[in-house]
């Protein structure tokens, strides 16, 4: 198996999605100059998400099912392109406990309607061979989910509040130990070079098609590349107008806050089990072991929605006092539903309120059942010649369309 080897590719924006471009590229050949406006790699959405591997429980207000089968096929390969770039396979302390689904009172869809969504996820597994299951962190057995029992449920959730519970398959990884594991095998790459604190400013393709981009600091230079890769995330869109693509649809970008606990105990908590609270505006809990949570509560987290085409940073104006009220009003909000978050002592913890733009197509807020948000099929990579521009989606795309990028400039025969 050959590459063409030796191509200039510009990679811009340095979270997820641009470093693991950048690596599967670089392992073809590639010569990489990596942008990124921050003043180091990995340091918004990617870093401060829940790190969730979807296999599409979430999703159930998508009847077709694709969001689920599209998501699916990129968890599946998650673990082992990661691997691949970073060098070594996550291990158990980097992987969160796996989820439960919790069904609200409230929820857009009911405990049946949920139960026959996750069986529709049944199905869809079942098409993959063992190996294919067991790439998703060993899990390999052929049920994906069931339902606890009314004793179960009642031992961790207020049932006057969650209707039903299922425990299922599904699991994240920690989006932080992913970051230093990825930064690290960039850093190490001599075929990538990282351009910290630059910001791009356009990306055009000449008649010939040969794409260009100009640097924010030196709008009058143009620096020419065998291909170019829009891989940012909250300014994505405005790169892809100056290219000459106008969005064509309604976009929304949220802007989300979590709290991430380090060292709260020396020992797992069983009555926090990693949680998601469907389907509305709620919440997760995912557990990562040892006293490291991720904790989010939507209707406090969610602090500002746009949709200009390059969104702010609604957390950099927050004083400590605005801050320290997030941080109790998350645990007083996960705590209707999961009592046992009121014992949290966030005193005793090292806690770290970060947060990301969310971006997707449609309008409306997840509240809304006939928001365009409830679906993420309408994603992937899109090429006008040698310009690529990557819409992630969810976080566990990442790596997939990171494969799917490098084999469109540089193929494998």
């Amino acid at each position: 198996m050959t590459v063409a080897k030796g191509k200039s590719v510009a990679v811009i924006g340095g979270g997820i999605q641009g470093l693991c471009v950048s690596l599967a590229l670089a392992q073809r050949g590639c010569k990489i100059d990596l942008f990124e406006e921050n003043a180091c790699l990995i340091s918004e959405a990617s870093l401060w998400n829940e790190g969730k591997i979807h296999l599409g429980f979430v999703f159930g207000n998508d009847p077709t099912s694709r969001t689920a089968a599209f998501l699916m096929k990129g968890s599946l390969r998650f673990s082992e392109l990661l691997s691949r770039w970073s060098g070594g396979t996550l291990t158990e302390s980097e992987i969160s406990t796996p989820f439960r689904y919790a069904v609200h009172r409230d929820s857009l869809l009911s405990p049946e309607q949920v139960d026959a969504h996750f069986s529709s996820i049944q199905s869809l597994i079942e098409h993959y061979d063992e190996d294919q299951r067991r790439a998703y962190f060993g899990f390999s057995d052929r049920r994906i989910f069931r339902r606890l029992d009314d004793t179960e449920t009642a031992r961790d959730f207020d049932t006057d509040r969650v209707a039903a519970v299922f425990e299922t398959g599904e699991r994240s990884v920690d989006p932080q130990a992913v970051a230093r594991r990825l930064t690290q095998a960039v850093m190490a790459e001599a075929g990538i070079t990282v351009l910290l604190g630059q910001r791009v400013d356009s990306c055009v393709q000449d008649d010939k098609g040969t794409p260009s981009i100009s640097l924010t600091a030196d709008p009058g230079q143009r620096h020419s590349y065998d291909a170019v890769v829009n891989a940012t995330w909250r300014d994505r869109l405005r790169l892809d107008a100056t290219f000459g693509w106008k969005p064509d649809r309604p976009w929304l970008f949220r802007y989300k806050v979590a709290l991430h606990t380090e060292s709260l105990c020396d020992t797992d908590d069983p009555r926090l089990p990693s949680t998601t609270f469907v389907l509305g505006p709620y919440g997760d809990i995912v557990n990562f072991g040892k006293g490291r949570y991720y904790l989010s509560w939507y209707p406090t987290g969610c602090i500002a929605s746009t949709q200009a085409l390059v969104p702010s940073n609604p957390l950099l104006g927050l004083c400590d006092s605005a801050r320290a009220k997030l941080e109790s009003d998350i645990i007083k909000g996960l705590a209707q539903l999961v009592p046992a978050c009121a014992d949290l002592d966030l005193r005793a913890a090292q806690t770290k309120l970060g947060g990301g733009q969310i971006f997707a197509w449609g309008q409306g807020d997840i509240d809304d059942p006939q928001s365009q948000l409830h679906q993420r099929f309408d994603i992937g990579p899109r090429s006008a010649g040698r310009y690529h521009s990557v819409d992630t989606g969810k976080y566990c795309m990442a790596p997939l369309f990171a494969e799917q990028i490098a084999e469109r400039i540089c193929p494998e025969s």
